[in-house]
């Protein structure tokens, strides 16, 4: 015969009691969650946000370089200036232009692959008058070598070309260029003289 369980018997006293719940309050559950969720979304949320820091950084680098480039082509002007409007020899050029326009380091790294400035070789020791048009030649350009007298060539902008780096020259006008290595294929490496 079934008893119905208001009937039943309690159990004996001497019976284990039952087991008491965890002293963990519910509100360090909640901050042990809370945390262990902040812990998986900060990586994330880093890997989100480093790459906008580096590109920002990348950027305000270019800015500074492309502001260089134009110091370094005033900085030829005025050398061809005081020398009869002969642009310096490539030997030792770094030299040469460096008591001219703002000081700054020619060696300023653009990104941390300590990328340095080039000068065009087919502009050197010419009369800038005998160019035919200035804004077609490239003066000084951005470059993957270091040194004090560092050529530029077709292949050191190519080089730097490559993302995340945009190619950086100036012309011989003094129009500074953010652009990629195909528009600085279509500029002229030797300057025009001017038929006599």
């Amino acid at each position: 015969m079934n008893v119905p369980p208001s009937y039943q018997m309690p159990p004996p006293s001497d019976a284990p009691a039952p087991p008491q719940k965890s002293g963990v309050p519910g509100w360090a559950k909640w901050a042990i969650g809370c945390g262990a969720m902040v812990m998986c979304c900060c990586p994330v949320g880093g890997g989100i946000l480093f790459p906008v820091f580096a590109q920002a950084k990348v950027a305000a680098q270019t800015t500074t370089s492309l502001a260089h480039l134009r110091d370094l082509s005033s900085a030829m002007h005025e050398y061809a200036t005081d020398n009869d409007d002969r642009t310096c020899p490539i030997e030792g050029w770094n030299a040469n232009v460096s008591g001219y326009g703002d000081a700054f380091s020619l060696a300023d790294p653009l990104v941390k692959d300590q990328l340095g400035y080039g000068l065009n070789p087919g502009v050197c020791s010419i009369s800038e008058s005998a160019i035919e048009d200035m804004s077609k030649v490239i003066q000084f350009g951005t470059s993957t070598q270091e040194g004090p007298d560092t050529v530029l060539t077709p292949e050191t902008l190519r080089k730097v070309s490559r993302p995340p780096f945009r190619t950086l020259w100036v012309t011989v006008d003094g129009q500074a260029k953010k652009a990629l290595i195909d528009e600085a294929q279509r500029l002229q490496w030797k300057p025009v003289q001017k038929k006599k």
